[in-house]
């Protein structure tokens, strides 16, 4: 198969040559976020997102629910600046960053999350994650 000047054949498919091929686990911090059961749930009452929340480059922020969140809670699934948010279920694979519109919110066991994801990294992979990677909170390493 004869390859495109400016692009390589991988085992992915045919990319630019400037692009190389990796995997999510390479590339982030993968963490789950907190299972909202309400007898297992104590603390103080917190704003966090869901699937629902997470749209493709998006994030509804309109009526956001609360749940009890404990201190190691708060500390393990809060979201900070450029978090990478990925849904688990509905479309898996939808993914915003999280930009920080409000000062404090968490996220649920339906997204996954990467620490301080560079938007440029994101948007120079279109999607990726539709192929099936279950969603979390993600920080680039």
């Amino acid at each position: 198969m004869d390859v495109r000047p400016g692009y390589k054949q991988t085992e992915v498919g045919t990319i630019p040559e400037e692009w190389r091929v990796s995997t999510v686990g390479q590339e982030f911090e993968v963490k789950f976020g907190k299972m909202l059961d309400a007898e297992k749930n104590v603390g103080t009452p917190k704003p966090y997102l869901g699937n629902k929340a997470v749209q493709w480059n998006r994030i509804d922020y309109d009526d956001l629910p609360t749940v009890p969140m404990s201190q190691l809670d708060m500390e393990r699934y809060r979201l900070e600046k450029d978090d990478l948010l990925v849904c688990e279920g509905g479309e898996v694979g939808r993914a915003a960053i999280w930009h920080a519109p409000i000062r404090e919110c968490y996220y649920q066991k339906a997204l996954t999350g990467c620490d301080h994801c560079a938007v440029s990294t994101y948007e120079s992979w279109p999607r990726f994650f539709a192929c099936g990677q279950t969603a979390a909170a993600w920080r680039a390493t």
